[in-house]
């Protein structure tokens, strides 16, 4: 929307919302600077009033035990294991039986800094009182409820060590084993004593500890020591008598002989097996083939043939082969192949009494390996017994052992723990030193009175500053160009000032004006809001009376002239009593006669002494505003006249003051909502411009019915009037009497 160009240098870009920001905190910096000093003086005020606090500081250097001398290994394993040992030592430094003795050496019961306030004593012997009270209006109230008394109420001297404790901070310095113990109070004389006198005792607490933990620790280990030395002479005594038992002197010898004839039957056991199934495969080939000689006899492997069986199938193939030869040459009846068959059959007659003497000797055979692997498997199963017999001898022969050296480890453990024990015990040297005394401070460390400025400065600062967002999200009020653009979806055409020398219309009177060239730009941007269609019927309005509508819309009326144009300024703002712009011409006849046929029209328009520019009062306003502006009239009058001139403005009614503006707002092409800068609310701007958009999304339809009804042949005068345009008729906003410069 080209309204827009002349503004957009005012605001915040989305890239860019801080300038936004410091355009808010601007328009209200008085706000933000009365913070400001009140704050300031505030923590000024506060800081002098405050009683000085100093701090004293005694520095500990705590070691994770008595100096002696290292190993590599403990150097090499550094201080992480040593974690626990520096948080358990800043506990016992804030410990309330450390803190009691400091109290009671010092005799702080009875300083005054130490002293209770009434408040505090009256927490203490109030206290049962206290409970009576509840239970009396428990009981007025009907409720039977027994409050029990505490039977032990805090003790003052808790009190003192309380306020001892809260006063006194133990602040362990980075990646070290130095520590400072800190003590703060209002007598720098006092504290000094104080933080000096809690190291002092601190240290003397450590070694009392120490030594009662080195005599306690002496005692466990003897006690642990006559323990061991009993279960050590168990376990040697258990360990000799199995030795003796079970022979453990030949024990290693007698172990690798069982393996050896273990592994040797456990050979021969395989071998056996494996004749057994071979002489087995056999004897089932010769039941297969008991009744076919030959080939059993051909088959049968040579390492098993007997002499004779070898004998017989040799002669058996010579025969068979010369068998063959000869039949070729001779007949079956010839003398030479007589005897060769003679030679066959005595051949196959001794075959098959072979065969049965070599099936019994197989028989025999297969019998004797079978009988030899059930012997030495027999044979493989005791030695297997035996070997894990052996073996678990051994094991728990090393597990007797073992306990024995575990035993004998541990006594001699305990004897050195012991021996250096006592050496300790009798030289305890402490592992916390003082490092640095407290001295007297001589500057407080409370109160910071630059830093209660600075932050007195800085808080006051952001408060003020959410004070105004605070402000600006709270006010209603349409005050900039900023406000319009931000809240409304139309064009802004622009802003115009308070009239400050009293002249009403400065393109006539003062055209080089700021007022002047403020009318000009809000013509630029009303002409280019709609450069496609141009507008020529133009309502001027507002939310409520009193916005400056009538004399913004003549001076557009000017300006619009002074371009060259035909413009014509309608006054139907029936309602309103008082006179509106003066232009030496008489209110009558005007509007209402001519609506009424009393006038013509020629006689109720009137040229003004701008060129260009035309004026029709509203005439004589009777009791019948709403009858003339919504009469047919009216609108035809309207239509009439937009062939007459360039551009038309209305100066209607205010929107939420009158009905008429929503029935003006059919008739014409557009609106100019006018919105006073120094005098609006955002509500009712919203309703004024929901009302005005609710009237143009009508006019769509009410033009469809009036092109219905005149095809279907009513009469003009008898047709509902049509309507100007459809959906939003806002043309743009002009922020009217603006203050503060845009």
């Amino acid at each position: 929307m080209r309204g827009r160009r002349t503004t957009d240098h005012l605001r915040g870009s989305p890239e860019n919302p801080i300038s936004g920001y410091i355009k808010i905190i601007k328009k209200r910096n008085f706000v933000v600077f009365n913070i400001l000093i009140i704050g300031v003086i505030a923590s000024v005020i506060y800081g002098f009033k405050m009683t000085p606090v100093y701090m004293a500081t005694t520095k500990l250097i705590i070691d994770r035990q008595a100096p002696k001398p290292v190993s590599m290994k403990e150097v090499m394993a550094g201080d992480t294991a040593f974690q626990d040992f520096y948080k358990t030592q800043y506990e016992l430094l804030q410990s309330r039986s450390l803190a009691k003795s400091v109290i009671q050496k010092l005799g702080l019961e009875t300083h005054p800094e130490f002293a209770l306030s009434k408040e505090e004593l009256s927490e203490v012997s109030d206290l049962p009182g206290v409970f009576r009270i509840i239970q009396a209006k428990l009981k007025e109230m009907g409720i039977r409820f027994r409050v029990t008394e505490e039977k032990n109420p805090p003790n003052p001297y808790t009190l003192i060590v309380n306020k001892f404790l809260r006063h006194l901070h133990i602040i362990p310095i980075r990646n070290s084993r130095v520590v400072d113990v800190a003590y703060e109070g209002q007598s720098p004389e006092l504290i000094a004593q104080i933080a000096n006198t809690t190291a002092e005792m601190y240290i003397q607490q450590n070694v009392t500890q120490r030594s009662s933990a080195e005599e306690n620790a002496s005692v466990w280990l003897e006690k642990r020591i006559v323990e061991t030395r009993l279960k050590l002479e168990e376990a040697e005594l258990k360990l000799q008598k199995y030795k003796q038992d079970k022979n453990i002197v030949e024990f290693e010898e007698k172990r690798d002989i069982a393996t050896e004839e273990l592994k040797q039957l456990n050979t021969e056991v395989i071998r056996a097996k494996t004749e057994r199934l071979r002489l087995g495969a056999l004897r089932l080939q010769l039941k297969k083939l008991k009744n076919n000689p030959v080939v059993l006899m051909q088959t049968i492997p040579d390492s098993m043939k007997s002499e004779a069986i070898q004998t017989l199938d040799l002669r058996y193939r010579e025969l068979q082969n010369q068998y063959e030869r000869m039949s070729k040459v001779y007949g079956e009846s010839h003398p030479s192949m007589i005897d060769i068959n003679g030679q066959l059959s005595a051949v196959l007659k001794r075959i098959p009494r072979e065969i049965e003497s070599l099936s019994h000797t197989l028989e025999l055979d297969y019998q004797a390996i079978s009988s030899e692997e059930n012997s030495l498997n027999d044979r493989l199963e005791e030695q297997k017994q035996l070997v894990m017999s052996l073996d678990q001898a051994e094991i728990e022969y090393h597990a007797l052992k073992r306990e024995a050296e575990s035993s004998n480890n541990l006594y001699n453990i305990l004897l050195k723990q012991l021996s250096e024990t006592n050496i300790s015990s009798k030289s305890i040297e402490s592992n916390i030193r003082i490092v640095d005394y407290a001295e007297i401070p001589r500057v407080p460390v409370r109160p910071n009175k630059l830093l209660y400025i600075i932050v007195g400065f800085f808080g006051s600062l952001l408060g003020g500053i959410g004070m105004v967002f605070l402000l600006e999200s709270l006010d209603k009020t349409i005050r900039s160009a900023e406000d319009v653009e931000s809240r409304f979806p139309f064009p802004f055409l622009g802003v115009l000032a308070v009239l400050d020398d009293g002249k009403k219309f400065p393109l006539i009177d003062s055209q080089n004006s700021k007022r002047a060239e403020e009318l000009r730009i809000a013509r630029t941007n009303l002409l280019h809001s709609c450069p496609d269609n141009p507008k020529k019927i133009i309502m001027v309005t507002s939310a409520r009376s009193a916005e400056g509508k009538t004399t913004l819309g003549v001076n557009l009326a000017i300006s619009l002239a002074q371009l060259g144009k035909n413009v014509l300024v309608v006054d139907a703002d029936l309602q309103s009593s008082s006179p509106k712009i003066e232009f030496d011409i008489s209110d009558r006849p005007g509007l209402v006669e001519v609506i009424n046929n009393l006038n013509e029209l020629q006689e109720c328009i009137h040229k003004t002494n701008v060129e260009g520019l035309w004026f029709l009062p509203k005439g004589d306003v009777g009791s019948n505003i709403t009858e003339i502006v919504s009469s047919k009239k009216f609108s035809r009058l309207l239509d009439f006249l937009r062939d007459k001139f360039d551009v038309i403005l209305v100066d209607s009614p205010p929107a939420l003051d009158f009905t008429g503006a929503s029935v003006l707002t059919d008739y014409c092409d557009g609106v100019i909502f006018i919105i006073d800068a120094a005098n609006n609310n955002e509500n009712d701007v919203f309703r004024a411009i929901r009302q005005i958009s609710m009237v143009a999304e009508s006019s769509a339809m009410r033009s469809k019915v009036h092109a219905m009804e005149m095809s279907a042949g009513n009469d003009e005068d008898d047709a509902l009037p049509p309507r100007r345009g459809g959906g939003s008729k806002i043309l743009g906003i002009i922020l009217n009497k603006i203050e503060a410069e845009v």
